[in-house]
């Protein structure tokens, strides 16, 4: 009978979600949105005649204001994320470490009396 609604909708999901995970394609796709967005503000400021309109520049810098905003957010983000990954990292080579030196160490058995 089909696909239901709900399972389109966690394909969605799951690739919104790959995407939010991976920041080389959020820094591509910030980088095309972004030069698709000059483009068709630059089209759209020339046909209507709007680049002296003062409501233009107004929108145009709140626009350009907000997603430089957007722009640093996500920077600071993947910052973040790298800095866990590099924490759970050094946590693991510790504990690699430390099972390697436990394991050079002669530890003499128990006396079974104990």
């Amino acid at each position: 009978m089909g696909n239901s609604p709900a399972k389109p909708m966690k394909k969605f999901q799951y690739y919104w979600n790959c995407v939010w995970d991976d920041p080389v394609v959020l820094r591509r796709m910030n980088g095309w949105l972004t030069v698709q967005w000059g483009i068709q503000v630059i089209a759209v400021s020339f046909s209507k005649s709007m680049q002296t309109s003062v409501r233009y520049l107004i929108v145009v810098t709140i626009v350009t204001a907000f997603l430089s905003q957007l722009a640093n957010w996500q920077a600071a983000r993947v910052e973040v994320r790298q800095a866990e990954s590099d924490a759970r990292l050094e946590a693991l080579l510790e504990a690699l470490t430390a099972a390697n030196h436990l394991g050079e160490v002669d530890v003499p058995p128990e006396p079974e009396g104990s």
